[in-house]
């Protein structure tokens, strides 16, 4: 089964903390690549093993709570977490993605927000100077930070939403867009 436009907007969220590159989501898209294989190749991405540190156990699961829902893992997520990895029921692999897709409570809203905003981020890089532009390390973290400000609150998606288009244009750099020209004067 090859991955879906939906599914790669979370397995970027889950993995690397940010909205899709359009390079890389056609890559996938136009792949027909298994889902595994593209779980795979995120999980070992640079940008994933930078993210979580090349961590495991404890550490990986903390990191993965404070990418995805701006937090440590509570003592019981935690636990739940570590055995699921020690007794196989997920694997290293795809424990960012079962993180994501078993979320509660506060905690689905925080990914539903971060979900909006690299969703609504992903679909204003429509011009060739912005998908050209949102490439490398420096896009990725301007872009991951911005994610990393909302939270399961309304408020925080709110704010975020509102300057959206300026975070676009700090991590594609381009220079804002000018204001537009005030209207014409009346005639006297």
């Amino acid at each position: 089964m090859s991955v879906n436009r939906a599914q790669l907007v979370e397995l970027y969220l889950a993995y690397v903390g940010r909205p899709p590159d359009v390079p890389g989501l056609n890559f996938y898209l136009n792949g027909d690549w298994p889902f595994g294989d593209v779980v795979h190749w995120f999980y070992a991405s640079p940008e994933s093993t930078t993210l979580y540190h090349n961590s495991a156990g404890a550490d990986q699961i903390n990191a993965i709570y404070q990418n995805l829902f701006n937090r440590d893992a509570e003592a019981g997520g935690m636990a739940f977490w570590l055995d699921a990895l020690a007794t196989g029921r997920v694997t290293s692999e795809y424990v960012a993605l079962a993180i994501l897709q078993s979320a509660q409570n506060s905690d689905i809203t925080a990914v539903q927000n971060k979900l909006a905003l690299t969703t609504a981020f992903l679909e204003q890089l429509d011009t060739n100077r912005e998908i050209a532009g949102f490439a490398g390390d420096h896009s990725a973290a301007l872009a991951r930070a911005f994610v990393e400000t909302v939270d399961a609150s309304p408020e925080s998606l709110a704010a975020a939403m509102a300057i959206l288009l300026a975070q676009v244009d700090l991590a594609t750099g381009l220079p804002p867009a000018p204001p537009p020209p005030p209207p014409p004067a009346p005639a006297p």
